[in-house]
């Protein structure tokens, strides 16, 4: 057993005191009122064991109390709930030199006191953990659960990973690929280790890093001077091929070298300084992402237990007679007045419970859901009563996707890509957790409670779930191929303007060379006025007519310049193509963000939903657009430097 406030517990201690205390006074006066008493015959009517049975009840209900003061629990159930968070991935190195004590009282022992104090600094964020030596794996995903994080964090052990050796090249691989569906600056890689027997090359990983634009902080663990035994499994010291006994120390060069190549950090964590400063200035520097569903532990409370228990001593107690050793017929039937309601109350507590849900559900009021949950997650709830409570919190999550999907095509009429994406992203979470409840009330009941209704519900869920899959793709689809065309007009302008460059500094044996840019010039303005009918018709399928209108007349300036291209007219090319790409980066419709908030469906069983996790459309294509500038400005520097070149000065010979 735990206890959010085990502090409370010491009151134990003074009223033990009390207690003993009140019984010797209570003894001395009782003995002078029975000396009293003697000489009228009343001596034999006080019952000493009576009064005995009496204090001790007393006791055990103050003790009682103060337990349930500390407010005692066995286990923990999940919450959830909405807020911006960071996404970290922890790298735990437990190859078998973390072993060593240069770190009292162990390397491995300081990395998890670290991991503590990053856990209570940074409450809200999700953090994963890979253990890793010679491979590694996912011991425990993203998650904002930090009891069980805490938990796969004290079982790290040199067993966790068989293999030998610390192949961080393995663990980043892993690493990126447990992170793929959450793309964004949010997120960052932290790596516990010493640094000894690092085998494989990280060079792609590191690489790839920098492409995501993940940071990489890494934590080295034990001393840079001296080699220190590390012990092994029987207690003993690990020795080398020599006899020798093997020593381990931290390969702080390398490190630092790793953090540089892959444009990290890279601190030491001593006794005296864990390094939470570090980590602190680290993190604080990612951005936040707002997140629905986020798991909290929270304890199960047994405190009403023990003062039911207490209240229930304490009846007793005040039933008890001093005057006679059984209790009179008035108290007992005063104490079978009170527990009857208790235990009466207790059965009818999971319908009540239910029957009031039902009726906020139909009233519309958001705490039907927040009563549904407390049946689904409770103990002495029959079966088919759960069962009743998972369809019908189903069905308020499944009306919620079919909501957001309606908003969604709202924004898309009104010319709002970004804000149609976010409301599919939403009604995807919807849609998911409304499919496991589906699932969870119809695997709950009997097979003869399983009606026609929940089946029909399920197969419904699962159509619209459908839908909504080619609704995101189409609105993926087309901010692709927009970025797509915004590129290729660039690249075609930058090309043209360099034609004009090479025409202008026409030298012996360039003629040639210039005829090729040419060529390549009317190349890449062919594609991108192509790309730019793409990118109408991906507009028109979705309705975007401001879009495709934009793309329409860019594809129009593109065939024009084309021409243009083609007959040597390069200047008159330069401003079809200037005013293609200001066509295609033409800002949306600020009268777009001010339209008004779309209604509600009356019959929303027959639109579309959505199906991928959490925000991955939107940071995907976010990503995208960075690494698009990227190479946008690799070309630029490109083009740059060939004029350079060819701008060489003549000497004159007069």
């Amino acid at each position: 057993m735990k206890f959010t406030e085990p502090w409370l517990l010491l009151l134990i201690i003074p009223a033990l005191f009390l207690w003993v205390v009140s019984l010797v006074v209570i003894r001395k006066r009782k003995s002078r009122l029975m000396r009293l008493v003697a000489g009228v015959g009343g001596a034999s009517s006080l019952s000493r064991r009576a009064l005995l049975c009496k204090n001790i009840l007393y006791i055990i209900a103050v003790l009682l109390l103060i337990i349930a003061s500390a407010r005692p629990y066995i286990r923990e159930k999940q919450l959830s709930f909405r807020g911006e968070s960071r996404d970290i991935m922890i790298l735990f190195d437990v190859s078998r030199s973390m072993m060593a004590t240069d770190l009292p009282p162990s390397r491995m022992e300081q990395a998890k006191y670290l991991l503590q104090e990053i856990f209570a600094a940074y409450p809200a964020d999700r953090f994963g953990l890979i253990p890793f030596a010679g491979t590694a794996f996912v011991s425990c995903p993203l998650t904002a659960d930090h009891h069980t994080l805490r938990e796969a964090v004290a079982e790290l052990a040199p067993s966790s990973v068989p293999l030998g050796g610390t192949n961080l090249a393995k663990a980043l691989q892993v690493a990126l690929k447990s992170m793929q569906s959450s793309g964004g600056s949010h997120r960052a890689i932290i790596v516990l280790t010493d640094g000894d027997e690092l085998t494989g090359s990280a060079a792609g990983e590191f690489e790839e890093l920098k492409k995501q634009h993940i940071p990489l902080l890494i934590a080295g663990f034990g001393s840079p001077d001296a080699a220190a035994p590390v012990p092994d499994e029987k207690g003993g010291m690990v020795h080398a091929a020599t006899g020798e006994i093997a020593g381990s120390k931290l390969n702080e060069p390398l490190l630092r070298q790793l953090a540089q190549a892959s444009g990290g950090v890279y601190f030491r964590s001593t006794v005296t300084d864990t390094g939470i400063g570090n980590v602190r200035n680290f993190l604080d520097r990612l951005d936040k992402v707002s997140q629905e569903n986020l798991p909290r532990s929270v304890p199960e409370d047994l405190f009403p237990g023990f003062i039911l228990a207490a209240m229930i001593l304490l009846v007793i107690a005040a039933c008890i007679s001093e005057r006679s050793r059984q209790i009179s017929k008035v108290s007992l039937f005063w104490l079978l007045a009170v527990l009857f309601p208790l235990g009466l109350r207790a059965e009818m507590t999971s319908y009540e419970l239910y029957e009031s849900a039902r009726k906020q559900q139909l009233s519309g009021n958001s705490q039907a859901e927040e009563l549904y949950d407390k049946l689904i997650s409770g103990k002495d709830v029959p079966e088919k009563l759960r069962a009743r409570a998972m369809q019908n919190r189903g069905v308020i999550s499944h009306r919620r996707a079919r909501e957001a999907v309606e908003k969604c095509r709202q924004q898309l009429k009104a010319q709002n890509i970004e804000d149609a994406e976010k409301e599919v992203d939403r009604a995807l979470k919807q849609f998911v957790q409304g499919k496991e409840l589906y699932e969870g009330g119809m695997a709950s009941a009997e097979s003869g409670e399983i009606e026609k209704r929940r089946i029909s519900n399920y197969q419904q869920l699962l159509q619209e779930n459908k839908n909504a899959i080619e609704l995101q793709k189409k609105i993926r689809e087309l901010k692709q191929q927009q970025q797509q065309s915004q590129q290729q007009s660039q690249q075609a302008q930058q090309q043209n303007q360099q034609n004009q460059q090479n025409q202008q500094n026409q030298q012996n044996g360039q003629n040639q060379q210039n005829q090729q840019n040419q060529q390549q010039a009317v190349k890449s303005t062919s594609q991108a006025a192509k790309s730019a009918r793409e990118l109408e018709k991906k507009a028109r399928e979705l309705e975007q007519q401001k879009l495709a209108d934009q793309a329409k007349s860019a594809a129009e300036k593109l065939e024009d310049a084309e021409k243009l291209q083609q007959e040597g007219k390069n200047q008159e090319a330069q401003k079809k193509l200037d005013e293609a790409v200001k066509e295609l980066k033409k800002p949306e419709d600020p009268a777009a963000e001010k339209s008004e908030k779309p209604e509600k469906s009356e019959n929303p069983a027959d639109d579309p939903a959505d199906i991928p996790r959490e925000d991955a459309a939107k940071q995907d294509a976010q990503r995208q657009l960075d690494l698009l500038d990227d190479e946008a400005k690799t070309l630029r520097d490109m083009f740059r430097r060939e004029r350079n070149l060819r701008r060489r000065k003549v000497q004159k010979d007069w």
